[in-house]
């Protein structure tokens, strides 16, 4: 699995199970940016790639980080956007990496 086809799988993972804040993942099952791209890959390396591809495009909409857009609302339609709107970037050669 490509680092892009994990940041639309952790989307798509967001939007079925719900948004957590605060914590990887809460009690009801839902999940944060960061826990989501747990949830779908078990890899350590690409792990640490999304999470650094995230992180640059947060950085980029004028965020501190990825953590910090994804605590910042309980709106899952927001992160699963910033989302799959990071892998279109990614995927099209429009972002670094």
């Amino acid at each position: 699995m490509t680092p892009v086809e994990v940041i639309y799988k952790a989307a798509d993972y967001m939007e079925v199970h719900g948004k957590a804040t605060g914590e990887y993942e809460d009690a009801k099952g839902r999940v944060c940016a960061v826990g989501a791209v747990r949830k779908v890959t078990s890899s350590l390396l690409l792990r640490q790639r999304v999470a650094d591809m995230l992180g640059d495009q947060a950085h980029r909409e004028g965020w501190f980080s990825v953590t910090t857009l994804s605590d910042s609302t309980s709106d899952k339609r927001k992160v699963v956007r910033f989302m799959r709107r990071a892998a279109r970037l990614y995927e099209k050669g429009h972002a670094d990496g």
